[in-house]
């Protein structure tokens, strides 16, 4: 749920378009241009599959009661990063989850929710009534689906709280990293990073706990703090293989080939996560990180082999019918 970002490629404006700003937590939620659905009654237990096309935005309502926690979780089918927005009954936002147009896996970033393909939000409730849920696409190229479910609801335990208090943490981190990418807001994302980290650590999440270590490498990155960055994405490849979670171990191993100087380390950092997204089925990522060792030949004047990965990549996606990722190939 959470995303890391390295290189900046000007081919993204090609594939994805940009995102508007979206208003902080606290704010009122506007009604949103182009809404083409009726909120439709969100009830745990019963997970909804829905299709998007272009321009559409997905509302839902959750009636819920004061301290009450719920867990929802947006499940994509083509690694589309979804825009998820929670207000409360009088229609103030309290729970966002910025998406990566910005952090473009075919430029070389991997993020956790674009990975995993799986937004989550985590909240208890401070009062009666009915919750509004919004989902809408941060880039629109051909249609998708996902499918969103309820999968925690009950009266929030000490636990609970907790882990709200840093999925909240992290979400306000994750908006002051994205904003403008300033390096105030950077510092301030630190913090923030750096409170969910102490939360999950109490709660010996290891998977949040990479998590966090691994945006907290990209924002030093975007600090020109390269050193600290790999010492960051480091602590994640730890967690992530102490907790067994080989797509998590793929994620840093991926981001970690992009702070290397020695290009052939990058290479072997991308040759070893070739190889987990092989041993778990991801075609995607499989195409993805092809793509991204031809890059690195590219840059190695290794014009053939560049060649011969780009072609390998282009036949992956051939098979996952990601046409906007075949185009991106293609240039």
């Amino acid at each position: 749920m959470r995303f890391v970002t390295f290189l900046v490629c000007n081919l993204l404006l090609l594939i994805w378009a940009s995102s508007s700003l979206q208003p902080a937590c606290g704010q009122t939620v506007q009604p949103s241009l182009g809404d083409r659905t009726k909120a439709l009654p969100l009830v745990k237990g019963k997970p909804l599959k829905k299709d998007f096309a272009l321009g559409d935005v997905h509302s839902y309502q959750i009636s819920l009661k004061a301290g009450e926690y719920v867990g929802i979780v947006v499940r994509t089918s083509s690694g589309f990063d979804p825009l998820v927005k929670l207000a409360g009954p009088d229609k103030r936002q309290l729970f966002s989850i910025v998406p990566a147009a910005r952090d473009s896996a075919m430029n070389g970033r991997v993020s956790v929710a674009e990975a995993l393909k799986a937004e989550t939000v985590e909240y208890v409730a401070e009062r009666n009534g009915i919750y509004s849920l919004e989902v809408r696409r941060n880039y629109v190229i051909e249609p998708s689906s996902y499918e969103i479910e309820i999968t925690e609801l009950h009266l929030a335990t000490e636990r609970d709280r907790s882990r709200a208090t840093a999925a909240k943490a992290f979400s306000n981190a994750e908006h002051l990293r994205t904003r403008d990418y300033d390096p105030a807001s950077l510092q301030q994302a630190l913090r923030e990073y750096d409170y969910a980290l102490s939360i999950w650590r109490a709660l010996g999440d290891e998977k949040e706990e990479a998590n966090t270590f691994n945006s907290m490498g990209s924002t030093n990155f975007l600090l020109q703090a390269k050193q600290t960055a790999s010492g960051y994405i480091m602590l994640a490849l730890e967690r992530w293989r102490a907790a067994g979670d080989v797509r998590g171990e793929a994620i840093a191993l991926n981001n970690l080939s992009h702070l290397q100087d020695d290009e052939l380390k990058s290479i072997d950092y991308l040759e070893q996560s070739l190889r987990l997204w092989r041993s778990v089925g991801d075609r995607r990522w499989e195409a993805i990180t092809l793509y991204l060792i031809g890059s690195v030949y590219k840059v190695r004047r290794k014009s053939a082999k560049a060649i011969e990965l780009y072609e390998q990549s282009l036949q992956v996606w051939q098979t996952v019918a990601d046409r906007a990722s075949e185009a991106f190939v293609l240039l």
